[in-house]
């Protein structure tokens, strides 16, 4: 019995200390903590941000990861579309967050109408306009309404007066309204300085611009010569008719003003004046027209008129002859000049001396006046050669010479043809 009772007792020492083992070998393991998410707004439209903020036991846990639709974004995330958005929050060692839904609404934009014009502007200018949304996107297809209502074209040109204008659109938040004022633009014209009375080649050619309605001078407008922009003053270059005007912000383009550059010629020759001997020239023949002579027997005559100017420029002296020649009847009502060729009558008819500048007559005569004038050819359109030679004197009895041969050049040519009634 006594060794029962032993044995007994081992067995309950036995089964206590395996208990006792089986409960030190065993580690308890902490519970995880789980992530709080909240964010700053959950009801937004599209483009807004929203912030999220993680804690967990109301501390704010940091790095965590933020998972959109199961997609990992930034935080702070802004939502470009609507729609409905699953967000929770993720960190190693934490219980995944509580889940937020974020609902996006449709943004409705605003649209912003600006034009690139400067301000004043005038009538007829052609203004660009650009339409955007508050984000800064351009806007295809808007509309641009008056205040009637009415499309205007992009780009626009007004008429005089104030213009309220809005963009719209669908779908959209139509533009402030913007207000354009037109104002009535004025009138320029443009002419050459100077004592050219024609231009030549290598000529330094000075404009003077100004405003018909005031006759102010107007200093920074562009001028072209045949569509292209030069320079005030301006080397005449390319022999031809070149047409000229101005351009300036506020002021009509007026039609362009036709001058002719002629060549720089090959003619020799001088002028006799007040014993003086002058071989700076130049000189123009001029077909100036028709006229009707009443004769002492009653009867008329239809002759040629002809100029030719002899202009000493650093003396801004201008000597100019005027003759006649006969004229030829081509038939009916059709008449043509005939030119002063060798062999030709010529009636020496006036002279006159004057300032190329100013216009003043020094010196007039219409009688003893002698001399030749004979064409040698006139094929070109702006140019003849010629040889000249025409004395006479002035009003205080001085005598005067010119002799110039050679190229010169020659207006008028076109008019050497013409229809005249009543003769």
């Amino acid at each position: 019995m006594r060794k029962l009772l032993t044995l007994l007792a081992i067995l309950l020492m036995a089964c206590f200390y395996l208990s006792c083992s089986k409960d030190d070998n065993e580690v308890s393991k902490p519970e995880k903590n789980k992530l709080e998410l909240v964010a700053d707004q959950t009801t937004i439209i599209e483009d807004q941000t929203v912030n999220f903020t993680v804690r967990s036991k109301g501390e704010i846990v940091e790095q965590v990861d933020i998972y959109i639709d199961d997609v990992k974004q930034n935080n702070p995330y802004t939502f470009k579309k609507e729609g409905d958005y699953k967000v929770i929050a993720k960190k190693s060692g934490y219980k995944d967050s509580n889940s937020l839904v974020i609902s996006v609404g449709k943004r409705i934009r605003t649209l912003h109408l600006t034009t690139n014009i400067e301000l004043p502007l005038y009538e007829r200018e052609k203004i660009l306009f650009t339409i955007t949304d508050d984000t800064g996107e351009i806007v295809n297809d808007a509309k641009i309404l008056n205040s009637d209502n009415k499309e205007i074209p992009n780009p626009w040109s007004p008429r005089v007066g104030e213009h309220t204008l809005i963009a719209s659109k669908e779908g959209y938040i139509s533009s402030e309204p913007i207000t354009l004022n037109a104002l009535a633009k004025k009138d320029l014209k443009v002419r050459i300085l100077g004592n050219y009375e024609f231009i030549v080649e290598g000529d330094q050619v000075h404009f003077l611009v100004y405003d018909t309605a005031t006759n102010q001078k107007i200093y920074d407008a562009d001028i072209y010569v045949r569509d292209e922009k030069v320079t005030n003053p301006w080397v005449a270059t390319g022999a031809g008719q070149a047409y000229i005007k101005a351009e300036r912000k506020g002021y009509n383009t007026p039609f362009s003003t036709s001058y002719i550059i002629y060549e720089n010629t090959n003619t020799t020759g001088h002028v006799n004046y007040r014993n003086v001997s002058y071989v700076n020239y130049r000189t123009q023949l001029n077909f100036t027209g028709f006229k009707t002579l009443n004769l002492p027997n009653g009867s008329q005559e239809l002759v040629s008129v002809w100029t030719e100017k002899t202009l000493l420029l650093e003396q801004e002296l201008g000597f100019e002859v005027e003759f006649y020649t006969p004229t030829k009847n081509l038939g009916g009502n059709l008449f043509s000049a005939v030119f002063p060729e060798q062999g030709i009558s010529i009636r020496w008819m006036k002279v006159r001396i004057y300032n190329t500048t100013t216009g003043q007559t020094y010196g007039y005569n219409t009688s003893d006046i002698s001399g030749h004038y004979n064409i040698l050819d006139y094929s070109e359109k702006h140019h003849a050669s010629a040889n000249y030679k025409v004395q006479f004197s002035d009003h205080y009895g001085d005598r005067v010479e010119i002799n110039i041969n050679g190229k010169r050049a020659f207006t008028g040519k076109h008019a050497t043809q013409q229809i005249i009634s009543g003769i």
